[in-house]
C-alpha cells in the first residue's frame, strides 16, 4: 500500500494561513542592450515550516545570520533555470530565495520540497 502524502498539500490543517506567492524571474536584453529583469507573481498554496535552523556566518568584517524555511507545494519550483534566476516566494512580508529544490513526483500527485533563505522585506 502506498501512502499519498500529496493529499496534505491542500489540507487546511497543514497549509500556511498566511498568503504565499511565487515569484518567477527571468531576464531579457532590451533594444538598448540592457538586461531587464521581469517577475511573474502567482499565488500558491504551500506548507511552510522552520528550516534546519538559522546559520551564523562569521566573516572578517561582520557576522551574518541567515534565516531559513522549508516549503512543500504541488507547484513545481525552480532553484535555477537556463537564462533565469532561482524562484522566490513572499511569505509573512518577506522575500525568500529558493535553494535546493527536490521534486517528489512518485508520491501520489507529486509535490516539490525546497529550502529557502530570507532575502529581506518584500515591497
Amino acid at each position: 500500500m502506498t501512502v499519498d502524502v500529496s493529499e496534505l498539500m491542500d489540507d487546511p490543517d497543514f497549509v500556511s494561513p498566511d498568503p504565499v506567492t511565487l515569484i518567477r524571474r527571468s531576464s531579457v536584453v532590451n533594444g538598448f542592450g540592457e538586461n531587464v529583469l521581469t517577475e511573474v507573481v502567482t499565488p500558491i498554496t504551500a506548507i511552510i515550516q522552520a528550516g534546519p535552523g538559522d546559520m551564523l556566518e562569521r566573516l572578517p568584517d561582520e557576522a551574518k545570520l541567515t534565516r531559513m524555511i522549508r516549503i512543500w507545494t504541488r507547484t513545481v519550483l525552480q532553484a535555477e533555470s537556463p537564462g533565469g534566476y532561482a524562484d522566490m516566494i513572499t511569505w509573512q512580508g518577506g522575500r525568500w530565495s529558493l535553494m535546493p529544490v527536490q521534486y517528489w513526483g512518485n508520491w501520489g500527485q507529486g509535490f516539490t520540497q525546497a529550502l529557502a533563505t530570507y532575502e529581506g522585506v518584500s515591497q
